[in-house]
């Protein structure tokens, strides 16, 4: 239980990372254009929210933790796209 609680001390930002929208990128990260018609990629939705964790667990800053996740979810959206996911 102590474990538990040592290991989860420096976490409280990660639930941030625990929703199921896709990251907005480039222009719709910024308001500038609506969010895209494509479907929610659940399994990229949770491969870049374990990339986000990850980034974040190993110190990274906000900023750079979203970038990890956006990126890591517009790869795999793709990936899953090419490849008939």
């Amino acid at each position: 239980m102590i474990a538990a609680a040592i290991l989860l001390a420096g976490c409280g930002g990660i639930d941030r990372y625990l929703y199921d929208d896709p990251p907005a990128s480039g222009a719709e990260a910024s308001g500038d254009a609506p969010r895209s018609a494509a479907p929610v990629n659940a399994h990229c939705v949770a491969v870049a929210r374990q990339r986000a964790l990850d980034a974040e667990a190993g110190g990274e800053d906000e900023e750079t933790v979203e970038a990890v996740r956006r990126g890591t979810y517009d790869d795999c959206f793709a990936w899953d796209a090419k490849h008939g996911q």
